[in-house]
């Protein structure tokens, strides 16, 4: 599973996500993504951060409040 910036992934909920960023952090694989329609039109306002199990073939939405904390700024920081 090789995922890059800007791919659009389909999700096992039906959801679409474009990969706005990707970070190594502590020998794990991060993505910064936004929740797109399903036709691919149009980005909505839902972002995610989403550890990658390269193991498992699964992407593991973050929920952890203190590893969100950690993670958004790195992202952050990339951007600007």
């Amino acid at each position: 599973m090789n995922i890059n910036k800007f791919d659009v992934l389909a999700l096992s909920n039906n959801k679409k996500i474009v990969v706005l960023d990707k970070i190594n952090f502590m020998d794990n694989d991060f993505l910064f993504a936004n929740e797109v329609l399903y036709d691919e039109t149009m980005a909505t306002n839902k972002y995610k951060i989403l550890l990658v199990d390269y193991k498992n073939k699964v992407l593991k939405k973050v929920t952890n409040a203190e590893a969100l904390s950690i993670l958004l700024p790195k992202f952050v920081e990339r951007i600007n």
